[in-house]
Parts: structure tokens; C-alpha cells; sequence
């Protein structure tokens, strides 16, 4: 494993199609969300509630983010570097690619979900899509717990994709799949409370961006669309198609072809 801890981004092709070592105890062996602060002060708190001998934590990059891409490596080395003191005992990541499946999976399918769901932000399916890729890793290594940094508020913020109700809906989607999704900070608002988990020995790298960010605010500031919704566009849309796709993707240990999608799309639709 420790030969595949890849600070490069790596295709799920890549890294799938190298041979692997099983963990001594998948039981104890955890995939860690890599993004930004949030995401390492829920490690943290894990590791006070959890038994985490084992810590893959696994960074997504997609087409639309930009800036300093390298800052979930630069805040994985918090991890790596303070993890005797957090208990943990080895320490692996992985950097994945995923451009092109956000391309054809979430904007790809504006006008569709537009059509059918009266609505569109690529936000909530690109968390899901998100959560679901690490999917083939853990089966690949029979792991059963995620863990994120996922907040049902940012201070007064609101994001459409982390409400109490997505976050719980992500949480039940998961389960289906055989993964157990810790979410230590959901309950938790203010940055600062934040910050004082991390402690003073944090120093925050420069944050990359998403140019979707803000994406579902209206000209008032106000997010015009209805939960409903969003659930219902991710229960009868994404969920079944990314659902489809990871099950290709641990069968071909591959992406699969854009036409293969393409026809799965329309398999979909026919039972709207």
C-alpha cells in the first residue's frame, strides 16, 4: 500500500489496476474526505471516538476547481505529521481525477435535471458523486467507514449541498451501499469551534476554489429551490445512475465508455 500513496493525481483506471496489500484489519481502517480545514478537524475528532489503526484519506479534483489544488495534500501532511499523537498508525493518500466523469455526470445532464426536477445546481450531485467514487476504493479494501467534514451551516452560510436534510440523505444513500458515513461535525456551525479543534499548531495552506461556488444564490442572496426538489432529482436520477456506474467501474476497474453512460441515462428516464 505504501508504494501507491500517490501525492499526484492518480485516474481510478491508475490506481485500481495496481496490485494490492489488504490491510491486516479493514475494521479498523478508515477513508478520510481530504479537502480543507473542515475535513482534517473531522479526522480529528474521529480519532477520539473511533479505533483508526489504519487513515486512507483520498482527495477529489475535478475540472472546476482552482488555485492552490495541492492544499488537501498540504493539510494531509497534518494528518501524517501529528499521527501518533491522534493514535492512528499508518497513514496513506490518493489524489483522484475525476474531470472527466464530472463532465458527463453532472454537467453533462443540466438541461435533463432542469426538465424533469425544476431545478439545477451541480453542488448537491457533485458531493454525492463525491462521496460515491471513493466507493470502489473501499470495497477494493473491504473498508466500511468514511469519514467527512460535512456542516449543516458555515457561520451564517448556507450551502445548498451540506443542509441538515442533504447531509442526511447523503448518510442513507451511503448505508445502501454498505458504508457507514461519520460526520462528526455536522452539528457544528461556527468556524472559530473549528479552528480550536485544529489548534494552534494549524497553519491553513492557501484554499483552492470552485468556480461553481455560490452558484444556487438568487440575485437576493436566497436559495430559490425547494428541497423536494433536489431529493427528488438525486433519489430518482443521480443515486441510480452513479449507482450503475460505480458497480461498472468495480467490475471493469475502469471508467466506463461515455456511450455506455449515454444509454444508462436513457434507461433512467424511461421509468420517470
Amino acid at each position: 500500500m505504501g508504494k501507491r500513496s500517490l501525492y499526484d493525481l492518480t485516474t481510478i483506471r491508475n490506481f485500481l489496476s495496481l496490485p494490492i496489500d489488504k490491510f491486516d484489519n479493514s475494521d479498523d481502517t478508515y477513508i478520510a474526505e481530504i479537502a480543507g480545514k473542515d475535513s482534517i478537524a473531522a479526522v480529528l475528532e474521529a480519532t477520539q471516538k473511533f479505533n483508526i489503526n489504519n487513515l486512507l484519506g483520498i482527495g477529489i479534483f475535478h475540472r472546476m476547481l482552482y488555485g492552490n489544488w495541492k492544499e488537501p495534500i498540504e493539510n494531509f501532511d497534518f494528518i501524517k505529521k501529528n499521527k501518533e499523537i491522534l493514535g492512528i498508525k499508518n497513514t496513506y493518500f490518493i489524489y483522484l481525477d475525476i474531470k472527466t466523469l464530472f463532465d458527463q455526470l453532472i454537467m453533462r445532464n443540466m438541461a435533463i435535471v432542469q426538465k424533469y426536477f425544476q431545478y439545477w445546481s451541480p453542488c448537491p450531485p457533485c458531493h454525492l458523486l463525491f462521496h460515491m467514487i471513493r466507493i470502489p476504493i473501499a470495497k477494493n479494501y473491504k473498508i466500511t467507514n468514511f469519514i467527512t467534514g460535512e456542516r449543516k451551516a458555515h457561520d451564517e452560510k448556507i450551502k445548498i449541498n451540506q443542509t441538515s436534510k442533504i447531509l442526511s440523505l447523503y448518510k442513507d444513500i451511503l448505508e445502501k451501499e454498505g458504508i457507514n458515513l461519520i460526520q462528526p461535525l455536522k452539528d457544528i456551525s461556527n468556524d472559530q469551534e473549528i479552528l480550536n479543534k485544529l489548534g494552534s499548531n494549524w497553519n491553513a495552506p492557501e484554499s483552492f476554489k470552485c468556480s461553481c461556488s455560490s452558484n444556487y444564490y438568487d440575485e437576493d442572496g436566497i436559495i430559490p429551490f425547494e428541497y423536494e426538489n433536489i431529493k427528488d432529482s438525486i433519489e430518482k436520477f443521480y443515486y441510480p445512475l452513479f449507482s450503475i456506474i460505480l458497480h461498472q467501474i468495480i467490475l471493469i476497474k475502469d471508467i466506463p465508455k461515455k456511450e455506455w453512460i449515454e444509454q444508462h441515462i436513457k434507461k433512467i428516464i424511461a421509468k420517470f
